[in-house]
Parts: C-alpha cells; sequence; structure tokens
C-alpha cells in the first residue's frame, strides 16, 4: 500500500494527502467485509517546534498500543475483532478472511481497521474474520492501537 499525494515540497497541502488502509466492518448482521478506504482531511498543525506537520485529525481516540509477533504458519479461527482497533504490518506478511468471501493479503507498511465487533444475537460462526501469518518460515510483527469507537462504516 502506498501514500499518495497529489503535489509535493512548498506546494503540497491537506487537501492533497491521501494515506489508504484497509477497514474490516461488519454489517448490521454481523456478516463482515473489508473496504479498502483512505484517510484525508489532513490539518497542518503545530505539532513540535520548529516546523508544523500535517495531521489527519478526528480518528478515534487510542486506548492502548501493543507489539505483536505471530509465529510462522499462526491462523486464527474466525473471530470478531475484540475492540476497534489499527493493525499496523510492521514485519511479514498477513492475510484477511472475512464473511463475505474478501481476502486481503497486507504486507509490511500496510495498515488495517478493525471494526467488525461481536453481534450478540450472532453465534461465532456468523461473524468476524480469520486471519493468518502468510509465511510458514518467518514470524508476522504488527502494532495494534486499540481505539474508543469505530470508523463510520462504508457507505458504498
Amino acid at each position: 500500500m502506498e501514500f499518495r499525494f497529489s503535489a509535493s515540497g512548498a506546494g503540497m497541502s491537506e487537501e492533497n494527502i491521501i494515506l489508504p488502509y484497509w477497514h474490516l466492518w461488519a454489517d448490521e448482521e454481523g456478516l463482515s467485509h473489508t473496504s479498502q478506504r483512505y484517510l484525508s482531511h489532513f490539518d497542518l498543525i503545530q505539532y513540535s517546534n520548529p516546523t508544523p506537520e500535517y495531521h489527519c485529525c478526528d480518528l478515534p481516540k487510542p486506548l492502548s498500543t501493543r507489539f505483536v509477533v505471530l509465529p510462522p504458519g499462526y491462523e486464527a479461527p474466525m473471530h470478531s475483532t475484540p475492540k476497534p482497533q489499527w493493525v499496523i504490518i510492521l514485519q511479514g506478511g498477513w492475510y484477511t478472511r472475512t464473511l463475505d468471501g474478501n481476502e486481503v493479503f497486507y504486507r509490511a507498511g500496510d495498515i488495517h481497521f478493525g471494526g467488525d465487533l461481536p453481534v450478540e444475537d450472532k453465534s461465532e460462526n456468523q461473524q468476524g474474520h480469520s486471519c493468518r501469518n502468510t509465511s510458514q518460515t518467518e514470524p508476522l510483527a504488527a502494532m495494534i492501537i486499540q481505539v474508543d469507537n469505530v470508523l463510520p462504516k462504508p457507505k458504498d
């Protein structure tokens, strides 16, 4: 996944910064889906002196940050995301499959937002996603940032 900027250098502005991510979400019936989405609406703010930086605002507030290492060949059965969370792949490859049949392969640098939270009146096999480390020889390293709220569900 690549970051996209429609201008560079001094001409760059918040309107032309687009940061792609994969959004894992569940519909009202608990059926999970994955859609590619884009963070935009970056604001130029004073974050650390002396230079301003572009920051994406209006995101859920972080609650905890974890570094996770999954062994080679690790495979998780069908499950829902325990809390809304960003997953950033640091090393290796990762795969998710949602109940709608969508499969996404991630590599280092890819960003994923997990928002397919459990639906109370559905059984575990009727909701969630499965995931695995795509390598049989190398561990997967990821950073997980759990947040206080889900992102809005895609409308398309």
